[in-house]
């Protein structure tokens, strides 16, 4: 087993991660959605670390940092490893501090790249075509915040291929 982060000291909360390609290299690479503040001290009773709730209910940009983790390079054989690096601050809008959820990753324009949805608990979840070929943004049009479950994901998805299949038709 290796680290992730070597040499991390601080406590994260995440509640969502996604192995996908990012960035269309061919590697996998990981999407790490976490949800209170970075550091935050919740299950120490002798914490004198005050707890911050979200600052907001529609556009809360105070939780925990989500990050993607590009693929560097890896070994296989008898001590397999893998190197990634922090991709850094690439959701615009503060959003990498956005209460993360759930995530998920499909190709769902069928163009050979991932796109991405981040669903967000206090503010607008974000929808990424090809994340690194251009910028996420909010979801417009919906006010489905934090309703995409890991049980259900692939019925969301279903209809959001479904939906975006008619207006490619339309469109033709």
């Amino acid at each position: 087993m290796q680290e992730l982060v070597p040499g991390l000291n601080q406590r994260w909360w995440t509640a969502t991660a996604n192995f996908f390609d990012v960035d269309g290299d061919g590697h996998m690479d990981l999407f790490v959605g976490n949800y209170y503040a970075d550091g935050s001290e919740l299950t120490d009773a002798n914490s004198s670390k005050p707890f911050e709730m979200n600052e907001d209910f529609s556009r809360a940009k105070n939780g925990g940092t989500s990050r993607i983790f590009l693929h560097v390079s890896s070994l296989s054989g008898p001590a397999p490893s893998v190197v990634y690096r922090d991709a850094g601050n690439v959701l615009p809008n503060n959003g990498a501090h956005a209460w993360t959820l759930a995530s998920g990753a499909a190709d769902l324009d069928r163009s050979g790249l991932s796109d991405f949805y981040i669903a967000n608990d206090f503010g607008p979840d974000q929808f990424a075509v090809e994340l690194f070929h251009t910028r996420l943004g909010p979801v417009r049009g919906t006010e489905r915040r934090g309703q995409l479950h890991a049980p259900h994901l692939d019925v969301h998805w279903e209809r959001y291929i479904q939906e975006h299949e008619r207006r490619f038709r339309r469109c033709e």
